[in-house]
Parts: structure tokens; sequence; C-alpha cells
């Protein structure tokens, strides 16, 4: 997202750090509650959760090169 013109990355960087690091932790908060459980709920919320992880990584990956 662009701000004046400059990305939001480069003008709160801590920020978006931070709700990064937010938004794993609670996605692997989630994903270790819903282990061991069978449900076909349970098996589309895990598979959502693994891609979400996937592509925080990869947009934080390709921020820092």
């Amino acid at each position: 997202m662009m701000i004046f013109d400059i990305p939001a990355l480069e003008l709160f960087p801590g920020l978006l750090s931070e709700l990064r690091q937010a938004i794993l932790a609670r996605a692997n908060e989630l994903y270790d509650e819903l282990q061991g459980n069978s449900s076909k709920a349970a098996r589309l919320k895990l598979d959502f959760l693994e891609q979400l992880v996937e592509r925080v990584n990869a947009r934080h990956s390709e921020s820092t090169v």
C-alpha cells in the first residue's frame, strides 16, 4: 500500500514488523489447537493457516531483499 507515494513498509517498518509477528504467533497458536482434530472443518482451517504462514513469510522475504 502506498501513502504519499511511499510504501507503507518504508513509513512504518516497526509497526508492520510487529503486525507480522502477531499474525504468525496467533496463526501458530490456532494451528497447534487444531492439531489432532480430524474434522473436515479443522483440516480446512489447518490448510488455510499453512497458506497464510507461507504468504506472510514470502512477503517478508521479498521486502528484505
